[in-house]
Formats: structure tokens, C-alpha cells, sequence
């Protein structure tokens, strides 16, 4: 009865077909981003747990982007430690934008204040050289990222 009620009505159809959707995402195991590096369109790089640890994700490059908005990303297990140096460099960042929203700093400049300059680019050679030692153990996931009231995201990975 109901089949034959969604076949005769194709939005009723549509709407059922999106709840399903919809709950299968509900459903879904959220994770937590800790920082998102890169922005286009959506998070593309940053620091975010998978199966409840951290990993830094990036987008793999020249991949398509999949129906349901999802997209394949590199994830490389993080230590405590580089996870730190991540969050810390977030929050360079941060400062450095607060500051420019204020203009009290050029947008054209490093994305630090001169104080916090030599730290975060200390922290990035840290965390560059760790990622790359490490990307031969990389997973490949899809990810789809949603943007929360707070501003902060969550990522679900299949």
C-alpha cells in the first residue's frame, strides 16, 4: 500500500527517499575536528579523530566529489604530541586573524603575529616532518563534514 502510494507521488516519493538519507546519517558515528587547516568549499585539511583517535585528514588530490557531498581523504595517525602542535598552531592563527579583523595586522602577512612567528613555524616543521614519515601508513576514508551552531565541525567517515 505504502509502495504503491510513493510510486503515484513522486514528492512523497522524494521525501521518503531523503528521511532515509537523513537517518543513516543521524545514525552515523560523529567524530570530532579539532582544527581545519585547509578551507575551500568545506574542510580539506586538518586535525580530526577517526574511530575515536586522532589522525590529520587532506583531501586526495584531483578526486571527485561524491553525490552525497563526501569527498576521500588521506588519514594519517597523530600522536599526542603533534596533535598538540596542530591545536597550538590553530591558535596562532586565530590571534593572528582576531588581529585582523581589527587591523591590527596586514592580511597580506604571515598568518602570525611577529611574537607567535618563529613558534608556529617551528611547530609546522614538526608536524610536516612527522606527516611525512608517516603517510606510508595513511588510510584513505571517505569523509563528510557538518558545520555545527557553534561554528566548529564534526566529520562522519565510510
Amino acid at each position: 500500500m505504502i509502495i504503491n502510494e510513493i510510486k503515484n507521488k513522486p514528492i512523497l516519493g522524494l521525501n521518503l527517499k531523503l528521511w532515509l538519507i537523513c537517518s543513516k546519517y543521524l545514525k552515523m558515528n560523529r567524530e570530532k575536528v579539532y582544527t581545519v587547516d585547509v578551507f575551500w568549499d568545506g574542510p580539506i585539511a586538518g586535525a580530526a579523530n577517526f574511530d575515536a583517535s586522532a589522525h590529520y585528514f587532506d583531501v586526495v588530490e584531483d578526486d571527485i566529489e561524491f553525490p552525497d557531498g563526501s569527498l576521500n581523504f588521506m588519514l594519517i595517525s597523530l600522536s599526542d604530541e603533534i596533535l598538540q602542535l596542530i591545536i597550538k598552531n590553530a591558535e596562532i592563527r586565530l590571534r593572528w586573524q582576531e588581529a585582523c579583523d581589527k587591523e591590527e595586522a596586514d592580511l597580506g602577512s604571515s598568518p602570525a603575529l611577529p611574537e607567535d612567528e618563529e613558534q608556529m613555524n617551528e611547530n609546522k616543521f614538526r608536524i610536516d616532518t612527522f606527516l611525512y614519515q608517516n603517510n606510508q601508513s595513511a588510510l584513505i576514508k571517505r569523509g563528510i563534514f557538518n558545520q555545527l551552531e557553534s561554528g566548529h565541525f564534526e566529520v562522519v567517515w565510510f
